[in-house]
């Protein structure tokens, strides 16, 4: 089953969206409280390691898996190990598509996965302009896979996937005043906002 949510940066990440770039870390320190400034992908850590702890209670057994990327620049980063630089989209038969050498972390709790969500956060793109000190210039993705086993001894019989988009907004470059690197930014994001668009009216036309 595929689950996919989308949003804007501070409905997706909350406050921990607006630190500067290198600096970032989830709502707070890693396996902290909830707090109310926290955003989706924390809310959404916190709510299923709950669920999993109920099921697990109940003779369940899960492995839960995450990945985190961001599209920058019409190019593909691994946000958890960004210095592998642009990866390649790829597709088979068997796999469909998928993004060649994206590190895949084993997520054995929710500390786990908060470290995830904290260390994408901390490499993404932003970029401050005129209309917005906390510019989001990428596209991110964190996508969290599950396996589920009836109990301990049983092997999985059940897969999911979450998946939260936090999506750049469009840029009016007049407006914003962008230059240089902010302008290609910008051009890039538009454009990848566009054929989105053109993808969507076409599913809709059946």
């Amino acid at each position: 089953r595929l689950y996919a949510q989308i949003g804007k940066t501070y409905t997706m990440a909350g406050k921990a969206a607006e630190a500067p770039r290198g600096v970032r870390g989830g709502a707070g320190p890693v396996g902290g409280e909830a707090s109310r400034q926290d955003g989706l992908m924390q809310r959404a850590a916190r709510r299923l390691y709950a669920q999993i702890g109920e099921r697990e209670a109940q003779g369940k057994r899960f492995t839960v898996r995450a990945t985190f990327l961001e599209i920058y620049n019409e190019q593909v980063h691994d946000l958890v190990e960004p210095a592998s630089g642009a990866l390649g989209v790829r597709g088979s038969t068997s796999q469909g598509f998928y993004v060649e050498d994206l590190s895949v972390v084993q997520c054995r709790g929710l500390h786990d996965l908060e470290y995830v969500i904290s260390q994408g956060l901390a490499h993404r793109h932003s970029r401050h302009h005129l209309l917005n000190q906390h510019s989001s210039r990428s596209h991110a993705v964190l996508s969290v896979y599950l396996d589920v086993a009836d109990s301990a001894e049983a092997p999985p019989g059940r897969y999911g996937r979450l998946s939260l988009l936090d999506l750049a907004g469009s840029e009016n470059v007049r407006a914003s005043q962008s230059s240089g690197g902010g302008l290609k930014e910008a051009g890039a994001i538009n454009r990848s906002l566009f054929a989105l668009a053109q993808v969507i009216k076409s599913l809709s036309l059946g």
